[in-house]
């Protein structure tokens, strides 16, 4: 306790420093003031711990640093000073970390929402159900301006500062959409974020970049939405003429995007062009939306990929869903009324509508027969007290017939939409008062000022231009495509997103990642350990040159392409699909000396090592490594160009080869076929050096006599096969040769033949004609000149390299 006690004393006395040092310097240079200001709060209002005090310590004396020796590092640590604070602390770091800019330039943007933000039941209210046919650009603008005026008055400021439509309304369809067909219609945004802007002050500007923008091939803010300008698809009010449909917007030829409903790559695009056109200074960069699971969900988004936001940009996530209600606007929420006729106030009936009226906050309407019909409105006044009044039936703009037909017969109870009866509505809605609402429901944040949930500093680098950062807008995207999506008109990618998918996409056979697209891919991967990396990898089914890229400059890369290899022989196991094996067969064919490396690594871990169990994990995994190696060459050797002469033989051997390796074989079995598909490559070769194919045959004709012996029929059948295949190649190599072969050929050809006659009986399946009758003429030209080196030769087998 004591220990502690003295560290945070010490902090304090550290800190004390620092601000005095620093207050001294702000005599002679005015730029520390908001910083001291900052800091000065803190110290007066909040309890800092100790851990809080040494941050904001550094923070000063590396200010203090910047100032005396104002270098590009001393600045770059201010920058990530910044940041830092941001991420530690979301209460006080956002304006401690604003203040460490000092004289850097500052871009404020606002990307504003609009269904339920800025459109809210205030502006509804301001508005009026008339507004269409009875106001006019100015007033309409005016009752939106009214309604958030507390709301705007705080984004007021010195700095420059942007407007951005922050609503998915990125295109006339979805404006038009969410724009009309409501009791309270809002009309278009377009009009109203200029009002905004232009009520912001001269440092305010509107900047109309919407996402279809995107999608020419020159991107240039604001082409959409000229277009729609000029089309004249809205009253002078802002309104939407009865005429327009999306069908027009066809005709017109405007582009229907996939909506994000996450908004995640509505931001993305939003920050990437704030950082281009600013890449100098550094964006405040504020997104308000009223809903909490889009704030929410951007905020984790955003936070697992801070690569996503340039660096020089400050994302600041607000929840805002409109003014506090006044009496008045809070009645506009009423949606139902009862109505019951009586001549007993006080009866079971009247009672029990009493009863409903007050669980659900509505009025009753009570018709009194008798001689002279009277009225009375069961209602709750301003202070919350449920009483009756006297009601007039006489109502603007609704008959006495009409009035009374709402009323049920005598005793009974009905209830009524206020949507259907709206004149009656604008009636109660004088006298009956619903509570003020303080709190919303539970997806929505509550009335009042703005709220910051969170603030997070880019990490991602700063783009020059469009193509820059478009590919990276694409890629992230088409990554969080689920097949709901692709169907549909509608995604999310704060929880679609894949970025297994976007490796796969970003390197398929037709293209390859952009600069920006490699940087996220990078930084993502930078946050992995090896097992993971060689998971996602794995998945993207990319391939094995695209591995090696991405892995490039990586120190684990060896190991984490080992992992990768192990996982893909894994899966071999698997139930596949052809295509799906040939996949990932043709993936492993990137990494033959790789997979040669493992082998040996592999074979001396099973030499070391005496654990039957671990023996035979170990054995398992090399079989698997050693099939792989099989079938590729068994494939190579099945797809060349060979004499004429051996090609039966040779599509013989490759068959008996693929049906064994489908079969239970051992390690040994594994070894001995491997080192037969490699000869036989070399034998088969028209081209190769003699001397090579000599030993190669040799080899081939002592590894069918070894095969012969195998328990497996299928080893037995690829034992014959290459006996035969040694004997036709051996015959066809003596053939074609130059006169003066030599004696290393005739001594291979002649260890084929003694180890085919021998081991296996492939004479039988040969025509006397075809074989013997050369065996034996052939090898009366071998006795002839080196009968000794020949049968000393034999005695000698071939060794092999397993």
């Amino acid at each position: 306790m004591k220990h502690h006690l003295d560290e945070n004393l010490e902090a304090r006395v550290n800190f004390n420093k620092a601000y005095k040092d620093l207050e001294r310097i702000s005599l002679v240079d005015s730029r520390v003031g908001n910083l001291l200001s900052a800091v000065k709060k803190l110290k007066d209002n909040v309890d800092l711990s100790t851990e809080d005090l040494q941050r904001i310590t550094t923070y000063l004396n590396d200010t203090k640093a910047f100032i005396e020796n104002p270098t590009k590092e001393a600045y770059e640590k201010q920058l990530n000073n910044m940041r830092d604070a941001i991420r530690k602390n979301q209460s006080w770091g956002p304006i401690v970390g604003g203040a460490l800019l000092l004289d850097r330039n500052k871009v404020v943007y606002h990307s504003l929402d609009f269904d339920g933000c800025y459109s809210n039941e205030a502006s509804s209210f301001n508005l009026g159900r008339n507004w269409i046919t009875e106001r006019t650009l100015e007033e309409s603008n005016k009752a939106y301006l009214e309604a958030n005026r507390e709301f705007l008055d705080s984004l007021k400021t010195e700095d420059k500062t942007v407007l951005f439509i922050g609503s998915n309304r990125q295109t006339p369809y979805i404006d038009l959409n969410n724009g009309t067909g409501t009791d309270y219609p809002p009309g278009s945004v377009y009009p109203r974020m200029e009002a905004i802007a232009k009520e912001l002050g001269e440092k305010a500007t509107f900047n109309p970049f919407l996402l279809p923008d995107l999608e020419s091939d020159v991107v240039v803010a604001g082409e959409t939405l000229g277009k729609f300008k000029e089309k004249e698809y809205l009253n002078e009010n802002g309104s939407y003429k009865e005429e327009i449909s999306s069908t027009k917007f066809n005709e017109d030829g405007f582009l229907e995007l996939i909506d994000d409903e996450s908004k995640v790559s509505l931001a993305l695009a939003q920050m990437h062009y704030a950082a281009m056109e600013n890449p100098d200074d550094i964006i405040e960069f504020n997104f308000y939306d009223d809903r909490k699971d889009i704030v929410e969900s951007m905020e984790l988004f955003f936070k697992e990929h801070p690569e996503l936001i340039p660096k020089n940009v400050i994302l600041n996530l607000r929840g805002y869903s409109g003014p506090q209600l006044t009496q008045e606007q809070a009645n506009e929420n009423l949606l139902n009324f009862l109505t019951h006729t009586t001549t007993n106030l006080e009866s079971e009936e009247t009672n029990k509508a009493i009863s409903e009226a007050k669980k659900h906050n509505i009025p009753i309407l009570i018709k009194i027969p008798g001689e002279e019909e009277k009225f009375k409105l069961y209602r709750r006044d301003a202070n919350g007290d449920w009483d009756f009044v006297d009601f007039n039936r006489n109502i603007k703009g609704l008959e006495a017939s009409k009035f009374d037909d709402v009323f049920p017969a005598p005793d009974e109870i009905k209830g009524h939409s206020t949507s259907k009866n709206m004149e009656i509505f604008d009636e109660l809605k004088k006298h009956h008062c619903l509570p003020i609402p303080v709190t919303r429901r539970d997806k929505v944040y509550n009335y009042g000022s703005p709220t910051l949930i969170a603030s997070i500093p880019g990490e991602g680098s700063i783009p020059k231009e469009v193509a820059d950062w478009k590919p990276l807008y694409v890629a992230v995207r088409e990554a969080s495509m689920s097949s709901a999506a692709e169907q549909g008109t509608a995604m999310k990618v704060a929880s679609e997103f894949d970025f297994t998918k976007l490796i796969s996409q970003s390197y398929s056979e037709k293209r390859l990642p952009s600069k920006r697209v490699n940087e996220f891919i990078d930084h993502n991967l930078s946050k992995m350990g090896n097992k993971e990396i060689a998971e996602v990898l794995s998945k993207s089914k990319i391939s094995s040159q695209a591995v090696v890229q991405i892995l490039d400059g990586n120190e684990n890369k060896d190991n984490i392409i080992e992992q990768i290899i192990e996982k893909k022989i894994n899966q071999l196991k698997e139930k596949l699909s052809e295509e799906e094996r040939q996949q990932i067969e043709s993936f492993l064919k990137g990494f033959k000396t790789t997979i040669n490396t493992i082998i040996k690594e592999k074979l001396l871990e099973l030499r070391n090592e005496h654990d039957l169990e671990k023996r035979t994990a170990i054995e398992s995994y090399l079989i698997d490594l050693y099939k792989l190696k099989i079938r590729d060459g068994n494939q190579s050797l099945a797809e060349m160009d060979i004499n004429p002469g051996i090609k039966q033989t040779r599509d013989a051997l490759c068959s008996t080869i693929s049906d064994a390796l489908n079969s239970p074989i051992t390690l040994q079995d594994c070894q001995k076929l491997n080192s037969l598909v490699g000869n036989a490559r070399i034998a088969a070769d028209p081209n190769g050096d003699p001397r090579t194919k000599s030993k190669s045959l040799c080899a081939l004709a002592y590894l069918s006599d070894e095969l012969v012996g195998a328990k497996s029929e299928k080893l037995q059948a690829v034992s014959a096969a290459c006996g035969l295949f040694a004997v036709i190649a051996t015959i066809a190599a003596f053939a074609l040769a130059p006169t003066g072969i030599g004696f290393i050929v005739g001594m291979a050809v002649a260890g084929a033949l003694a180890a085919a006659s021998i081991g296996t009986g492939i004479a039988a399946k040969v025509k006397e004609s075809d074989v013997s009758e050369k065996t034996r003429d052939f090898k009366k030209a071998l006795e002839a000149k080196r009968e000794v080196q020949v049968e000393e030769t034999l005695e000698q087998p071939p060794q092999f390299n397993f």
